[in-house]
């Protein structure tokens, strides 16, 4: 017997294919679930789950909205479908707040945000991407969506983009391979079908499904398809009712329609979110957005002409257009920069799984010397970032204590508020005060009547609105502008300081309500010109 042969073999076994892939995905998963687990801050979850609890109390969907006194009662298509489009996801948020609470919803929007991970993970390793590769090619994700890090109805299209893909992948290479995919059949409908009724950016899926049948259907005219005429009946009949099932929503085709309206309107002028990407990333100095997305634009492009020249795989035409089709709208759209990151790895994965595995024979010890490098930098990030340190809740930004007093001493109606305070002030104070706007944004309108305000220009919006009370932070949020609005209220002898502390005041008409403590304007005053001056440097 060799023993030389048996010691080595003995000491240091070679990890299995399948066991890499268990071992280095747990613990990915692991620490983004940590990283993810970001408190709970002032997004638009919180008029979502108010919304919930309006439709479980009532148990039906609101018509009009029943949280704002601006709101113009008409039947614009935009407001409507806003009103009605996520109703299954905001009871869900309203129903794991019921039963868990905070700590729940905080771990339900976790989970959530995990679920395109994992998938993503099952397509890279069902393409037989070399594990260590395939870790090292996810592990900056979490750095470019972390602005999107909320608990919002966003996250189901993350999750319906990436798993229609997964599915329609394994229905057509089951296709392909002559077996009978029953499964992928029933599910992709199914997906589409809840997709569609908890958010409407299910018309992504729409775009995935008739981009694969328009390229097989040109391919079978043309008499290159690989499936059979049988095959290809149903690859039309599973996307065919894929699409249509997704009209059985509140809104019906409205719900399509209104995503062109929104785009031809004034909000993607004003509304980060629709902003470019470069200028997203110029405006909260996060640059590595931007340049996370070139790279994963450039790596994709990249084995895509790998594979053409090889001419082991060529690229797909689906799959051309539909990176191109993700890629342009990432960084026209930094809402869809999410979709590309995705989305561009998992269409890239067929054409760099051979090369990753050569990559990684070839340079093993860099390639696991970056991974872990990647691991602890993520892991390092994810502990300063997670809520198990910090609380389940932002309170950097959210108005507790003001909204708390405001609960408690119950000052004159109209609640006039900060637009970023809208959806929490909504939930917490709801429904004896409406306020005036949210981050719904339901009438351009008023968001141009609240930018008036908000730049000093106050008196005539208060008085069509017979304003009484003010909530409003003194510097505005992530960005630190000291508003107009409070510097010009604290010089007009009509309005009195009745609540203030170090993130937001309330002020009310004078006289409005005696028994209230009466703030010193002048205190205020100079602790606003501090913060403006430390905002300024």
């Amino acid at each position: 017997m060799n023993r030389s042969k048996l010691i080595p073999s003995t000491l240091t076994p070679t990890p299995s294919p399948a066991g890499q892939w268990k071992l280095l995905s747990l613990l990915f998963l692991c620490l983004v679930f940590l990283f993810h687990s970001y408190p709970l801050g002032l997004s638009d979850f919180w008029w979502h789950m108010n919304n919930g609890r309006w439709i479980w109390d009532t148990l039906s969907l609101p018509s009009t909205d029943p949280f704002t006194y601006s709101y113009a009662r008409d039947d614009d298509i935009r407001r409507v479908v806003i009103l009605k489009a996520y109703y299954l996801g905001q009871v869900s948020f309203y129903f794991v707040h019921s039963l868990l609470g905070i700590w729940g919803l905080l771990f339900y929007k976790t989970l959530l945000l995990l679920v395109p991970y994992i998938l993503l993970l099952k397509y890279l390793r069902y393409r037989d991407v070399d594990p260590v590769f395939a870790i090292l090619l996810l592990c900056p994700l979490p750095f470019i969506i972390f602005r999107l890090d909320e608990l919002r109805p966003h996250i189901f299209s993350f999750i319906g983009a990436v798993w229609v893909f997964y599915l329609l992948e394994r229905f057509i290479d089951a296709l392909k391979a002559g077996q009978r995919p029953h499964q992928y059949a029933v599910l992709i409908p199914i997906v589409m079908l809840a997709w569609a009724n908890l958010h409407r950016g299910f018309i992504i899926g729409w775009v995935i499904l008739f981009t694969y049948l328009f390229f097989a259907i040109i391919h079978s005219i043309r008499g290159k398809n690989s499936l059979t005429p049988q095959q290809l009946k149903l690859l039309i009949i599973v996307c065919s009712t894929g699409i249509l099932i997704t009209l059985l929503n509140p809104n019906g085709a409205n719900a399509f329609l209104a995503n062109f309206v929104e785009l031809k309107g004034p909000f993607m002028q004003v509304i980060d979110e629709f902003f470019p990407l470069w200028k997203y990333s110029k405006l909260y100095q996060a640059w590595h957005i931007f340049f996370g997305c070139v790279a994963i634009t450039l790596l994709t492009a990249y084995f895509f002409w790998q594979a053409f020249i090889r001419g082991t795989s060529r690229p797909q035409a689906v799959h051309l257009v539909l990176a191109a089709g993700f890629a342009y709208e990432g960084f026209a759209t930094f809402r869809f920069s999410h979709f590309l990151c995705f989305l561009l790895l998992a269409i890239g994965a067929k054409y760099y799984a051979q090369t990753s595995h050569e990559l990684v024979q070839k340079h093993r010890k860099v390639f696991v010397s970056l991974l872990l490098v990647s691991l602890f930098v993520l892991g390092s990030f994810a502990i300063l970032r997670s809520a198990v340190w910090k609380g389940p809740l932002e309170t950097a930004y959210i108005p507790q204590k003001a909204v708390e007093f405001i609960q408690k001493n119950r000052p004159a109606e109209n609640l006039f508020n900060a637009f970023e305070y809208g959806g929490y002030a909504s939930w917490a104070l709801s429904p004896q005060y409406k306020i005036f706007i949210d981050q719904r944004n339901l009438d351009y309108s008023v968001y141009k009547e609240y930018g008036r305000a908000w730049n000093g220009d106050y008196a005539d919006v208060f008085n069509k609105y017979q304003v009484n009370t003010v909530l409003f932070y003194l510097q505005q949020p992530v960005l630190g502008r000291v508003p107009r609005l409070v510097k010009r209220l604290l010089i007009d002898n009509n309005w009195q300081v009745v609540y203030v502390d170090r993130l937001s005041i309330v002020l009310i008409k004078a006289q409005s309500n005696t028994d209230l403590p009466i703030y010193d304007k002048n205190k205020v005053a100079n602790y606003l010109i501090q913060l403006d001056s430390a905002s300024n440097k």
